[in-house]
């Protein structure tokens, strides 16, 4: 399920368009200042196109500070009036194109790209959109290719971070972490604390992957000296220490619940207040999980119901649309454990086999591999698989690493 749609804003509706980009933005945090500043010059000087794009960048930042997709109306609009003015405008149709990712238009998202690149083939947003939404779409070669051209055309934080990423998925950590360094001292001394801040984030993501928790631990506590709060810090910093600290990590969660909910955030703040014993603070979140999944991110409540062996006939509905949608890694990686729940294991298996191709090491993708396994009879592949994704990551996930442990003998 894609997040709530951008309408399709239409030249004929330039009102809309103004009322959207130039609403309140209702803070005051330094990009609601931005957001204010800039709307103040569109106003003034309403025929320069290139301020409207810079609004609609400064709602995206906004959108992605807030966890508000909301905000992608307002950049939607933005990018709209730009086009009004200039229609080959390439930095508002990159514009576009972030918010047809948001959307989960990743098809139309990557012929925008193609679009852009075909007249200006080092555009950096348009690569950029290419990478993801190819990323998105199971095209890694064209994902790889759009991230090595940004990186000839503008070693940075953007190029460095989306590298990073996908030598992760190809199973070269060593090399993604490389890559993250550079990313981080790319970004450092820049007047927005964000990128760095996100990056940080992206790294200890890695090192939790990796089962290094105190690897993690200390990167997402310097994301949080970067940017105070930082939402995608204080759910990275709850998951890795929900085993240990529970207590802590339920507010550190709730914390991020307040300032950018997410279905993953929910789904952790449950784990963390049962593990602390808050049984009716869990159901609460657990409950807000499967609200936000419903109208947000099908994909991560599909991965929530298999992992709790419930609503198991909308899990395989969610995950059907999702393969329709964005066949990439995850999403297969997805359906691997919501069909092996529901006995097609036989599917199951082409799905994990499919993820795993790129050689990514994660623990959830090998505890689901060996459950497969173990379930079409192959006893020594499959014990083997769910030991190593214990070994690997211990605490990958509260419910099924207690499932392989209980499979195993193993103590927690």
């Amino acid at each position: 399920m894609a997040p709530e749609p951008v309408a399709a804003l239409s030249p004929s509706r330039p009102t809309e368009h103004r009322a959207l980009a130039l609403q309140e933005p209702e803070g005051n945090t330094a990009v609601d200042r931005t957001i204010a500043e800039l709307q103040r010059a569109a106003t003034a000087n309403p025929t320069k196109h290139d301020t409207w794009v810079l609004l609609g960048r400064a709602w995206v930042e906004k959108a992605r500070l807030s966890g508000d997709p909301g905000h992608y109306h307002s950049a939607n609009a933005a990018a709209e009036l730009a086009l009004a003015l200039e229609p080959q405008s390439a930095l508002a149709l990159g514009l576009r194109g972030l918010v047809l990712l948001n959307d989960h238009r990743f098809r139309d998202a990557l012929a925008l790209a193609e679009g852009i690149l075909a007249r200006a083939p080092g555009d950096l947003v348009a690569l950029g959109v290419r990478s993801d939404a190819a990323l998105e779409l199971g095209r890694m070669d064209e994902a790889l290719t759009a991230a090595q051209r940004m990186l000839d055309e503008k070693p940075s934080l953007p190029s460095y971070a989306r590298a990073a990423h996908l030598r992760w998925l190809l199973g070269d950590p060593v090399a993604a972490k490389s890559l993250y360094r550079l990313a981080f001292d790319a970004g450092r001394g820049q007047k927005d604390p964000e990128p760095t801040a996100w990056v940080l984030v992206q790294a200890a993501d890695l090192f939790w992957n990796l089962g290094d928790v105190e690897g993690a631990v200390a990167g997402y506590e310097l994301a949080l000296k970067q940017l105070p709060e930082y939402a995608p810090a204080l759910v990275g910093h709850g998951r890795a220490t929900l085993a240990t600290a529970p207590h802590s990590a339920a507010r550190a969660l709730a914390t991020a619940m307040e300032k950018s909910p997410s279905v993953e955030t929910a789904w952790l703040l449950s784990d963390a207040r049962e593990a602390a014993g808050d049984l009716t603070g869990a159901q609460a979140a657990a409950v807000e999980c499967v609200r936000l999944g419903r109208r947000l991110d099908g994909r991560t409540l599909a991965r929530f119901f298999a992992a709790k062996k419930r609503d198991l006939g909308e899990a395989v509905q969610l995950v059907d649309r999702e393969l329709a949608d964005r066949p990439g890694g995850q999403t297969l990686a997805v359906a691997a454990a919501v069909y092996w729940r529901v006995g097609r294991v036989a599917e199951a298996l082409g799905f994990s086999e499919q993820a795993r191709r790129t050689g990514v090491r994660e623990a959830s993708l090998l505890f689901h591999a060996g459950m497969i396994r173990l379930a079409l009879g192959d006893a020594v592949s499959g014990r083997a698989l769910v030991a190593e994704a214990l070994a690997l990551n211990p605490q990958f996930d509260r419910s099924e690493s207690a499932e392989a442990r209980a499979l195993l003998g193993a103590t927690p």
